[in-house]
């Protein structure tokens, strides 16, 4: 990956579950989608952040994305946690996913407005490739898939309240209560 080893990487706050359980070093639930394993690995992610979330926070605001954004990092990580211990993990994958995610939700939210399947084929064929991906070594599914499945669920509470804003700053057309609910709800089921 062209990056630094993997003892600077736990040093630097990679996830690593006796770190976070025996040594109660729960802030590294939080640092590794900020890490990256080398240039390869952050060009990657970066790239999906582009592709993935320029459009919806065009679309939606960073008020909506932006917390999407963490939580499925957070969700990411948990879901590491519980089903890959012993693992060191760092990236962006886990959000990364879940701006998929949101885009899937998305694309339901908007099914009737959409006359062809060529978003539904592009949404699947990037689904598969990348899960596919994931099963290659030192890669972590898990994260993927938590992020995916959290990012979809987040979608659907704040992409639907959105979906009348076009102005991209993400006050999605109501007042501040309005608002908040969705955000509440999302929180409440992931």
């Amino acid at each position: 990956m062209i990056g630094p080893s993997a003892g600077t990487l736990i040093r630097s706050g990679a996830k690593l579950d006796c770190l976070i359980e025996d040594h109660s070093e729960s802030w590294r639930i939080f640092t590794p989608m900020w890490l990256h394993a080398g240039i390869i690995h952050i060009v990657a992610n970066m790239g999906a952040v582009i592709q993935l979330g320029f459009p919806l926070e065009r679309e939606h605001g960073w008020k909506a994305i932006g917390p999407l954004y963490m939580a499925s990092g957070i969700i990411g990580t948990l879901c590491s946690i519980l089903f890959l211990p012993n693992s060191i993990m760092v990236g962006a994958s886990g959000a990364v996913f879940g701006l998929l995610g949101a885009s899937w939700s998305e694309y339901a939210l908007n099914i009737d407005d959409r006359r062809n399947c060529n978003v539904f084929w592009s949404l699947l064929f990037i689904t598969i490739i990348n899960l596919l991906i994931g099963t290659t070594p030192l890669l972590d599914n898990f994260a993927h898939t938590g992020g995916m499945i959290s990012g979809f669920i987040w979608g659907l509470f704040l992409l639907s309240n959105n979906n009348n804003n076009k102005s991209g700053d993400g006050s999605g057309g109501g007042n501040s209560i309005d608002g908040f609910m969705p955000l509440l709800v999302a929180m409440v089921i992931t």
